[in-house]
């Protein structure tokens, strides 16, 4: 094989040189930009992403509360239901007779019922309930009176007994040493009306 000429040579070095030059050229203009936008669009991708995945933590919290929201109202409407509402003397009245009924406890004899006085509760500065306050007279042997008060806390947890006084001898029966005579209040949270229940938020 003949050798090349030096021109031939140079020819050959000249070509490879140009052609490295242009394979340079291709990947910085072509492949290096290509990666550079593809990195980019990558991140840009990842970015969005994280937003949407932030998204959907922030909704999954609003939903949970509002869920949990949902739940303390429906509670709290089911407490407001055993508080006083309507007529107030005759709403205790009412509740008084089915209570000793239901809890046989017809020895203890309310022979007076008085009140209906609507008080603060003095709890907090702001508190979205009010009281009212009965006053009651009675008899009952002490073992009943006993069972009365401890059933009726029990029973009712939104009213308190208090103020109670016992003095022996009954109302009607003084020569019955064993049976009491009684007197107390009832205090009892007041269902809020409509109105007042609207208030707070009309001041949002």
């Amino acid at each position: 094989m003949s050798k090349l000429s030096k021109e031939k040579t140079q020819q050959i070095v000249l070509i490879w040189i140009m052609a490295a030059v242009a394979c340079a050229l291709v990947w910085f203009f072509g492949i290096a930009k290509l990666n550079a936008k593809r990195t980019a669009t990558a991140a840009e991708i990842k970015a969005m992403e994280d937003k949407i995945a932030d998204g959907n933590k922030k909704k999954q919290r609003a939903t949970a509360s509002k869920d949990a929201l949902n739940v303390i109202e429906k509670e709290l409407k089911e407490k407001e239901a055993g508080m006083a509402s309507g007529e107030l003397f005759f709403w205790l009245d009412s509740k008084l007779n089915e209570f000793i009924q239901q809890n046989n406890l017809v020895e203890v004899d309310i022979t007076n019922k008085s009140g209906g006085e609507v008080t603060e509760v003095g709890i907090l500065p702001v508190f979205p309930y009010k009281a009212v306050k009965y006053a009651l007279r009675g008899s009952a042997y002490y073992h009943d009176f006993g069972r009365f008060v401890a059933a009726f806390e029990n029973a009712h947890p939104y009213m308190r007994l208090q103020n109670i006084e016992l003095m022996p001898g009954g109302q009607f029966d003084s020569s019955d040493p064993e049976r009491l005579s009684f007197r107390m209040e009832i205090v009892a949270l007041m269902k809020p009306t409509e109105d007042a229940a609207a208030a707070p938020a009309a001041k949002k």
